[in-house]
């Protein structure tokens, strides 16, 4: 199974009932994780969940094999658990927060970049992913791909127009090595929500989903080539 499939079904509802964390806090856990042991309340305090839900989360990862437990330490990460996360930010480059005053006076925001993202920008489209990431709480979405050395907005279909916006991609340039097909992404958020959370729920839905699609896809091409 995939990193990102595997976030997904860690947040699902059980017995009916569905968590109130997201992709979102399991990819934070494991990043703090990664760092250092840490106990369950420490955990709590910086992922903004409360105490019971942090319990469910442990729970959660330990029984998949991401995390263990030790009594005196906290949670720390497994080998597998460190294969997750390597997988993960491979696929998902936090570049942070950016500026986003020309775009929105009272907004801040914060960057992606989905490494080979065109694939999914043009499959999913501008519009589904900017209301995707809007749908989990950001006020709006900019969406851009890095094609042949150039920032690129996508309009209609396969159409494209020149990001022009020098300062923008000046910092993202300086802040992060760019590669041919990559997909950038930034959250426009108000208010006191984190604005990485939207934008990592939402990349990691459309991975999930993508990653799913390709492998019902090969099973396809699988089952034709044994039926002829």
């Amino acid at each position: 199974m995939k990193s990102a499939q595997l976030l997904s079904i860690l947040c699902s509802a059980k017995r009916g009932v569905k968590p109130k964390f997201t992709p979102y806090h399991i990819l934070k856990t494991l990043l703090y994780l990664a760092e250092r042991p840490h106990g369950r309340i420490e955990l709590s305090r910086k992922l903004g969940l409360g105490e019971a839900s942090t319990r469910t989360l442990i729970q959660r990862l330990k029984v998949e094999g991401l995390i263990n437990v030790d009594k005196i330490a906290g949670a720390f990460l497994t080998d597998k658990g460190r294969k997750v996360i390597d997988e993960m930010l491979n696929k998902i480059i936090l570049v942070g927060s950016v500026n986003v005053k020309d775009y929105c006076e009272d907004c801040r925001g914060y960057c992606i970049i989905i490494r080979r993202g065109l694939t999914i920008v043009r499959n999913r489209g501008v519009l589904a992913i900017r209301d995707l990431v809007v749908r989990e709480g950001a006020y709006g979405a900019i969406i851009a791909i890095f094609k042949e050395g150039r920032f690129l907005l996508p309009v209609a279909g396969n159409a494209h127009e020149e990001f022009r916006d020098e300062r923008l991609k000046k910092f993202l340039l300086s802040r992060v090595t760019i590669m041919e097909g990559d997909a950038v992404i930034i959250s426009l958020c108000k208010g006191e929500i984190d604005c990485s959370m939207p934008l990592i729920n939402a990349a990691i839905h459309m991975l999930s989903t993508y990653d799913n699609d390709s492998l019902n896809t090969e099973r396809r091409r699988e089952l034709k080539a044994i039926n002829t």
